[in-house]
């Protein structure tokens, strides 16, 4: 069996983060909240060698979740991030068979406080942000199929249990990891999965 291939690994500043928005909620026996923060990829021989993403998850002890009125909780989650890691937040509530809500958005650690929002069935959600830039959410289907592509032209499979996909477009070709940095900004998080399809330099997004 082969050494795992290190293809990302993130070392930088070490810094407190802090999420801070308000959701909706309906059913706190169908409410699901999970926050992971991932520091690389690595490609690891099995039977077949695979790209593997490298993560820790956000605690229960690092997040609150207080009730603001009948249909909405506000969520805060204070925990401790590299520059450059990335964080998922992916939150479910409603019925066990139908989400009133389901949300995945990823942020990169990067330092300055910040207020970011996305657009859910009509509704906005308001992030506050302390070294976070809101990044998006899960590609589009032909971003993820180039993405792919890619990994299986340099000998990789994607693992299907972790985003190595979207962490790789992230890292690696937008060069997030290296610092040749762009984002793309999410316009909406429903229908077709659509990130927004323009980049801005990286310096100008988390300064805006």
């Amino acid at each position: 069996m082969s050494e795992p291939e290190e293809v990302v690994k993130i070392s930088g500043e070490a810094m407190p983060i802090r999420l801070m928005t308000t959701l909706r909620y309906s059913n706190p026996r169908a409410t699901d909240i999970r926050i992971k923060i991932y520091s690389g990829l690595t490609a690891k021989q099995y039977r077949k060698k695979y790209l593997i993403a490298e993560y820790r998850t956000v605690k229960d002890r690092d997040y609150t979740v207080e009730k603001t009125d009948e249909d909405h909780v506000k969520l805060d989650v204070i925990s401790t991030a590299m520059e450059k890691e990335i964080l998922k937040l992916y939150y479910r509530t409603g019925s066990h068979k139908h989400a009133d809500v389901e949300i995945t958005v990823f942020f990169i650690v990067v330092k300055g406080d910040r207020e970011a929002s996305i657009v859910y069935r009509d509704e906005t959600i308001v992030f506050s942000l302390t070294n976070l830039q809101l990044l998006g959410k899960t590609l589009t289907r032909a971003q993820l199929a180039e993405v792919e592509a890619e990994l299986i032209n340099r000998g990789w499979l994607p693992s299907e249990y972790e985003p190595v996909r979207t962490l790789y477009f992230y890292w690696v070709k937008l060069g997030i990891a290296s610092g040749v940095s762009n984002v793309t900004k999410v316009v909406s998080l429903d229908g077709d999965d659509r990130v927004g399809s323009f980049f801005k330099d990286f310096k100008d997004a988390i300064a805006a």
